[in-house]
């Protein structure tokens, strides 16, 4: 906890006198910091206070920390309506004292978390607000910005894009050739590294592996007791052991004397968790790789397939409760997934979507992992709603994802690719990862083998997969594939666009 409070103190005292940070907020204008490092609100709390000296901080949600400077807005709502006790606070939100709020927020919390009080108090005293989130998607910042009502809020990505990162993909091509190349990072990088699984028999069995060839490694998953969770970070953590796997995010000391890798084996849901996991861990002092390893029968790709299911009317998951309601014996045993995807003529994947639709509308129960009976209740309203609720988080879920495929699959700068995701400037190449090395090398081959011939070494080049593209309306793509004057080109936030080439110039 003392390491973490020391991230946190370094973190406060950044915002109270890094510009442009700290000018924004002395500027009476919003500030959204995306922080992926974990901290105790109450520590947070007491580090901006400490640092923002004269502020008066109303804080959501509660810091859990008595002080004079510092109120919750259920307290500061209270303490208005109160004779006497208010004059402080009433001073200080009349500008005699400068105030700040202060809300930790995230995904959940920008759907819907703001109570009609906080936004009466924001709109009645428009002091400055410093939002810190975890999440850094421009869709979830753009959500959070609408519930706080933050005026013309300027997004800052606190140390997540310094130059100790270099980032890399290796794609084995099936999944043994994937253990193998894990393996061979594992046993063959000096130092210490921690790699990533999206399960725990996944990593308990690439665990054992590497310790077969030889390799220290302990396991960190959630499923675990806390003890033996403890026993192996400390282990990891003190150089007791080389390697570590465990599950995404995981949390590491400041005190952690040497990290040289990070290893995923198996694709992020999307990039900006991947992203956010491997800058929150590599601290902007060490030097560290972050290998994705990347094939194209990745569980991702098949999650991807099934978000392009045929969309389910609200007319669909009617007829499919009238057929759950006509099965014999539903109301006591229910009715199976499988029986009712036969007797709707739906794959079973768009018939659990069906149930997962109509559960969540109330018009089902689940008695089983795969059985279900109608609740007798039927809100057609209601299912309408939850039906283009389904409809938007799915093509979020897509879009991610396609992010996530882009990155891997991407010839460009990867730090590029990873700040056009975010919506921020990325005009010079990092010069450090898989691709700005591989491009320098196409470089100067090309460059050698027509140095003698007249026009050809800085002619100008056709299209080919990897060029950047930029098009007036959707600024710079990526191009993916070229035929017949016509380009596929990925641009982030848009997806893939068919244009011709007249289209678009180079980037």
């Amino acid at each position: 906890m003392a390491e973490h409070e020391g991230d946190v103190a370094r973190f406060a005292s950044d915002i109270a006198t890094e510009q442009p940070i700290a000018g924004q907020l002395s500027g009476q204008k919003d500030a959204i910091v995306v922080y992926p490092h974990p901290a105790d609100p109450r520590t947070l709390y007491r580090a901006l206070l400490e640092k923002l000296q004269g502020f008066i901080v109303l804080a959501a949600p509660s810091p859990g920390a008595k002080s004079e400077s510092l109120f919750t807005e259920e307290q500061a709502a209270r303490l208005l309506r109160t004779e006497g006790e208010e004059a402080p606070l009433r001073s200080a939100l009349h500008d005699e004292r400068p105030v700040l709020w202060v809300y930790e927020a995230g995904e959940t919390w920008a759907a819907g978390g703001t109570t009609a009080r906080i936004l009466a108090l924001r709109s009645r005293y428009p002091a400055p607000a410093l939002v810190l989130s975890k999440r850094g998607d421009p869709d979830v910042l753009k959500r959070i910005a609408a519930r706080t009502r933050l005026r013309e809020p300027r997004v800052f990505y606190y140390r997540l894009f310094g130059d100790n990162l270099t980032l890399e993909v290796a794609r084995p091509g099936s999944a043994e050739r994937q253990t193998e190349l894990a393996i061979r990072v594992g046993t063959g990088l000096s130092g210490r590294g921690i790699f990533f699984t999206e399960s725990a028999r996944t990593g308990r069995e690439l665990a054992a592996e590497l310790r077969r060839n030889g390799a220290e490694t302990r396991t960190h998953f959630p499923t675990m007791r806390v003890r033996e969770k403890s026993e192996a970070l400390s282990d990891f953590v003190e150089g007791r052991t080389k390697l570590l796997v465990a599950s995404s995010p995981l949390t590491l000391p400041r005190s952690l004397p040497e990290l040289n890798f990070i290893v995923h084996v198996d694709m992020p849901q999307d990039l900006e968790r991947y992203y956010l996991d491997v800058a929150g861990i590599a601290r902007d002092e060490k030097k560290v790789r972050a290998i994705l390893l990347y094939r194209r029968d990745d569980k991702l790709l098949r999650r991807l397939r099934q978000e392009k299911l045929p969309e389910a009317t609200v007319g669909d998951i009617s007829d499919a409760i009238r057929l759950l309601r006509a099965y014999p014996g539903v109301n006591e045993s229910g009715m199976p997934v499988a029986r009712l995807a036969q007797a709707a003529g739906e794959s079973l994947a768009r018939t659990r979507l069906i149930l997962e639709m109509l559960e969540e509308a109330g018009a089902v129960e689940a008695l089983g992992k795969a059985v279900f009976r109608p609740t007798g209740t039927f809100d057609e309203e209601r299912l309408a709603r939850v039906v283009v609720r389904h409809r938007a988080a799915r093509e979020r879920r897509r879009r991610r994802a396609q992010e996530m495929l882009h990155y891997a699959e991407s010839n460009l700068c990867r730090i590029k690719v990873v700040r056009r995701y975010f919506a921020l400037a990325a005009d010079e190449a990092c010069g450090r990862c898989d691709n700005c090395r591989r491009g320098t090398e196409r470089r100067v081959r090309y460059e050698a083998k027509h140095a003698g011939t007249p026009g050809r070494a800085g002619a100008q080049r056709s299209w080919t997969r990897g060029d950047l593209a930029v098009h007036d309306a959707w600024g710079e793509g990526e191009v993916k594939q070229v035929w017949n004057g016509k380009l596929r080109i990925h641009f982030p936030g848009q997806g893939e666009k068919i244009l011709k080439a007249e289209f678009v110039k180079r980037g």
